[in-house]
This record gives structure tokens, C-alpha cells and sequence, in this order.
């Protein structure tokens, strides 16, 4: 938390909170000497006015440090947990809600700023404060200050023993809201077929029983942060109490600025229940954003330049997609059209392994002499083209959409494909097909990869296809039941647990530019 500069900032904030503490003292002290006449009003009037200016400056200093402090380090936290993400498999994100995931870049980070900038540095701050206090006082009344310590330490014990189920009553009230939402998604994410069913009063009674439990949750949460917020105005009044029994030889400006520091010495004990309120639900945003970072991610290397082999192909060397596939080993080289029929779950597991999205089981995927799993995801994206219904697009513009895998292409390049796939790059509401299809073939990757099965193509879509696949000059790895398309291949690997056939077969040429569902029968 003291990294990048962080620490510079922890120490103007302690200078800042010992000047906020010799204010409290000077004030208390000018009190005292103005009530019992030994300081004359004209002077003690201006200058316990200026202490106040002064120490209603130092409490804007103070809480611009606290959460500069607070949102440094939330955002450095921010830009790892994303940065982690985004380099976890994909399989293992979807397993989990995304909600949850959600959760944890917005109301998590959120509990993880207010316990940095509020929790952390109050709690330091209000122990700072007791010590400083207490001891100012001990050096005028040592008897005092010790039996001002008993109150002090007993509301500081009681609230830690309130800790404990105030840390349970968070957890319940966050799983109470985790389940209320998650229902709320689901069924907002399925709301024809609750239409259709005619379930709208039943998934009604059961979101209202959901909401009972959360607002049970919540009341019993507030039961404990009422208690712990009582506390310092417990200890304040038998603070006050102590110092009236204890009276007897003092003066009135004594008593007075006795008065106070007690009041000072509220305050702090406030502070240091708000820092003991907001550590729980720190810890517990803490504790999901830790289990989201233990995610394993894929590695990737280093991000140096690859020549073109001379002889570029595309090679399986005795790969393990999955565990329990036999190792499998296959060529294609540069102008083949590859048919990839077989066992679905494996042959998803290749392409999501070409593309970056999965690591193999075992062994290899060679672009001439260079292994794809170890490339950068920068290199790999130059090499590899995809076209997949599992890679939708952003809420973005046509144009931003299209050089997402090639941000380096040129606006020439772009418009050429554009007129190529017959679609305007600088409108909305373009084909998805043509954009998605565009996004994979810009910049003429080596590798071009297309997962077409059950694909919602129309007739237009498959002549371009078909031209473009026919016209590729490097690898084209393809699963499609179009007959069209099928035709093309030159080569077909079967791929099942048992390993991989490799097949070599001349292509037929296109049979019809019509999708089959789509051809007119001729009587």
C-alpha cells in the first residue's frame, strides 16, 4: 500500500493529524487559562478563533490525503485485477457469475477505497489522537488521565468484542444481496419464458422472499453498528463523570478545558468505530478480489518481433487438447483449406487453443518453428484471424470494430475490405457477419480460422465466404456443414479422443453459391 509514492503521502498525513492534535491542545489550554482570567479575553477569543480556522483547514488537508491515498491504491488494484482477468482462460471465467465478477470492480473496490482512505487511516489517526490526548493530560493530572484511561479502554474492548458478529452480519447481508440480484438477473435474462409460463406471481413471491431474508440480514447488521457507534458516547459521559468526582481543587478553566479534551477524546473514539465498521466489509472485498487474482492465468511470452517463416505452416506436434486425447500431429501448409470434422468439445478446444484462449493439455501448435502458446498475445493476433460466434463484438463503432485484432492497419486497408465484404465502415447497424468476418481477415493473417457450424448466414454471406476462403493465401482451418464450403477443403482432419486423421482430398469447387435450406427446388 506504501508503493509508488504512497508512502510520502502516509507521512503528510501523520505530520497533518500531530498538528490537528496540537490544535485540540492549544485550544483546550487557551480555555482554561481565559476562564480562570489569566489570559485576557481579547487575546484568548481571537486566537482559539484562529486555532478553529486552522484546524478546520488541516481536516480539508486531511481528507484530501486520506483519499488520495485510498484511490491510488484502488486503482493500482483495479488495473491488476482487470490486467489478471483478462489473461485467465476464458472456460474458467464463464464458470463463474458474472455478477460476481462484476461485483467485484464496482461495490468491492468501492469497500476496498473506504477502508484504505477511511478505515486505515482513521484508525491510525484516532490512536495517534488517545495516545496524544491522554498523555497531555497526564502531565497536568496524572489521576485524571489514569481514570480516564478505564473508559477509554473498555469502549475500545466492547467494540472488538462486537467485531466478531458484525463480521458474520456483513457475510449475511452480502450473500442475502448476492442472492437477490443473482435471481433478478436470471430471471430478467429469461423473462420470455416466465412471460410464456405465466410464472410472473410465483417468481414474484419468491424475489419477496429473498428481499425478506436481505432486509432480516440488514436490520440484524444495524443492530451491531448502532451498538458500536453508541459506544464513544458511553465513554464520553463517564469520562465526564470521572472528571466531575474528581473535581474538587481544580478551577473552573481546569475543569473546563478538561471538558474538552473529552469532547476531542469522543470524537476520536467516533473515528476509531467508524475505522472498526468499515475493516469488516474491507476484509470481505479484500479476501473476493484475492480469490479472483488466485485465478490461474495463461502465460505468454515475451513480446518480440517473428519474421514470416519462409516455409510457413501451420503444425500439431503431438498435441493434447484435452486430458485423456491421444497425442496428435498434423501439417497444414500455406494455400491448404483444412476441414476440421469430429468430436465438437475437441475441436472448439483447438480453436480456442489457437487463438490464444486455452493452453493445450500436451505438446505443440508450431507456426513454422515458432510454438503459438509461447508467442505474445500481440504477435499471435498478427498471425491468427478468427471467425467465431464465442468472439462477439464490442459496443463500438463499425470501424473500431473491424481493427480490433489489427489496430495497425491502415484506413486504405480497411476501406479495400469494406468494398471486398460490401459493408460501410463508417456506419451503425452494418452486418454482423461482414464485420466479424472483416475483423478476422484484415491484414491477410497466415492463419485464418473459422468456426461456421450452425452460423446464421445468408446467401450473400456464403459468395463472399466462399471467395474469400478460395482467395486466402495462408492456412484456413474451418467446421462447417455448408456443402459449399466443404467442397474447398483440400485437406480434413478427423479429430476424436482416440487422436487425430489426416486426410488429404482435392478440392471440389463451390456446388452452389445458395446455402441448402436456402435453394429454390426447380419442378
Amino acid at each position: 500500500m506504501l508503493a509508488n509514492g504512497r508512502g510520502g503521502q502516509l507521512a503528510a498525513l501523520l505530520v497533518v493529524a500531530i498538528a490537528q492534535l496540537a490544535a485540540a491542545i492549544f485550544a483546550a489550554r487557551g480555555m482554561h487559562l481565559a476562564i480562570d482570567g489569566r489570559l485576557k479575553a481579547s487575546w484568548a477569543l481571537p486566537a482559539i478563533a484562529g486555532v478553529a480556522l486552522c484546524a478546520l483547514l488541516l481536516d480539508g488537508v486531511q481528507r484530501r490525503l486520506c483519499e488520495g491515498l485510498g484511490q491510488a491504491y484502488v486503482n493500482e488494484v483495479r488495473d491488476t485485477l482487470f490486467e489478471h482477468i483478462l489473461s485467465v482462460e476464458s472456460d474458467t471465467l464463464q464458470r463463474r457469475r458474472h455478477g460476481a465478477m462484476l461485483q467485484a470492480f464496482v461495490g468491492d473496490l468501492t469497500a476496498l477505497r473506504l477502508w484504505v482512505s477511511e478505515g486505515i487511516m482513521r484508525g491510525a489517526i484516532a490512536l495517534l489522537g488517545i495516545t496524544g490526548l491522554l498523555t497531555w493530560m497526564a502531565t497536568a493530572s496524572p489521576v485524571v488521565a489514569a481514570a480516564l484511561l478505564v473508559p477509554v479502554l473498555a469502549a475500545i474492548a466492547a467494540g472488538v468484542l462486537l467485531l466478531r458478529p458484525l463480521d458474520r452480519a456483513v457475510r449475511d447481508v452480502r450473500r442475502a444481496r448476492g442472492r437477490v440480484a443473482g435471481f433478478a438477473s436470471e430471471r430478467l435474462a429469461a423473462i420470455a419464458t416466465v412471460q410464456a409460463s405465466g410464472r410472473l406471481p410465483s417468481e414474484r413471491a419468491r424475489l419477496r422472499n429473498r428481499v425478506g431474508k436481505l432486509t432480516s440480514a440488514v436490520l440484524s447488521r444495524a443492530w451491531l453498528t448502532g451498538f458500536l457507534h453508541g459506544l464513544p458516547a458511553l465513554a464520553v459521559t463517564l469520562m465526564m463523570l470521572v472528571v466531575a468526582e474528581l473535581a474538587g481543587g481544580s478551577s473552573s478553566g481546569q475543569i473546563a478545558g478538561q471538558f474538552v479534551l473529552i469532547g476531542l477524546l469522543g470524537l476520536v473514539l467516533r473515528d476509531l468505530a467508524r475505522a472498526g465498521q468499515l475493516m469488516i466489509p474491507g476484509r470481505v472485498s479484500r479476501e473476493r478480489i484475492e480469490a479472483l487474482l488466485s485465478l490461474p492465468r495463461m502465460q505468454f511470452g515475451p513480446d518480440r518481433p517473428i519474421e514470416r517463416p519462409v516455409d510457413a505452416h501451420l503444425a500439431l506436434d503431438r498435441v493434447e487438447l484435452l486430458p485423456g486425447m491421444r497425442p496428435a500431429s498434423a501439417t497444414a501448409q500455406n494455400g491448404q483449406i483444412v476441414l476440421v470434422d469430429g468430436d465438437a468439445k475437441l475441436r472448439r478446444a483447438l480453436f480456442r487453443t489457437l487463438t490464444g484462449r486455452a493452453k493445450p493439455h500436451r505438446g505443440k501448435l508450431l507456426y513454422g518453428n515458432h510454438c503459438l502458446s509461447e508467442m505474445s498475445a500481440r504477435r499471435r493476433r498478427q498471425i491468427i484471424g478468427c471467425y467465431s460466434p464465442e468472439l462477439p463484438l464490442l459496443r463500438a463503432s463499425t470501424r473500431y470494430n473491424v481493427r480490433y485484432r489489427a489496430p495497425q492497419a491502415t484506413r486504405e486497408e480497411v476501406h479495400s475490405l469494406a468494398l471486398r465484404l460490401d459493408f460501410d465502415p463508417d456506419a451503425r447497424d452494418q452486418s454482423t457477419v461482414r464485420i466479424l468476418l472483416a475483423r478476422a481477415l484484415l491484414g491477410t493473417p497466415p492463419i485464418l480460422v473459422l468456426e461456421l457450424s450452425g452460423a446464421e448466414l445468408d446467401r450473400d454471406d456464403y459468395r463472399l465466404l466462399i471467395k474469400e476462403v478460395g482467395d486466402h493465401p495462408g492456412v484456413v482451418l474451418m467446421t462447417t456443414d455448408h456443402a459449399e464450403l466443404r467442397n474447398l477443403a483440400t485437406q480434413r482432419w478427423d479429430i476424436d479422443p482416440r487422436g487425430l486423421t489426416e486426410t488429404a482430398q482435392p478440392p471440389k469447387g463451390p456446388l452452389s453459391l445458395v446455402p441448402p435450406h436456402q435453394r429454390e427446388v426447380n419442378t
